[in-house]
């Protein structure tokens, strides 16, 4: 058996993003929400986006359990499928890094086809 981590792949305003599947319960389109009240994130508010306005050209909602309840994380332009990938190819921030960070949902980088990817732990979000 082989120490995997199964991530989701999205894209903000060209900032590539990571966040691993394991809290997530379904992905729905944004429009489905139009009923709900509450539980509902944009992903750039609970981040220091570096760009403002963040604009989402392809939203999705991630419904993600955490230990406060069921929330709704608006991401934009996830891939169609997640990626299998081996948790030592997944690289912790270095120390000097990290001291800046830990703060951040940003825990680790992923390295793909040339991109650098942020991994996200979507539990740090909603303490």
């Amino acid at each position: 058996m082989k120490n995997e981590m199964t991530l989701l792949l999205f894209t903000i305003m060209g900032i590539d993003f990571a966040m691993d599947v394991e809290h997530i319960t379904a992905m729905v389109p944004v429009e489905s929400l139009t009923n709900k009240k509450s539980g509902i994130v944009w992903f750039h508010e609970k981040v220091n986006f570096p760009q403002t306005p963040v604009v989402y050209d392809s939203p999705k909602a991630l419904h993600i359990v955490s230990g406060t309840g069921p929330f709704h994380l608006i991401i934009d332009a996830p891939r169609d499928m997640p990626v299998e990938v081996p948790a030592e190819q997944i690289n912790p921030f270095p120390v000097l890094v990290n001291q800046f960070t830990k703060d951040s949902p940003f825990r680790a980088v992923y390295l793909m086809e040339k991109r650098m990817m942020l991994v996200v732990e979507p539990l740090a979000m909603f303490p």
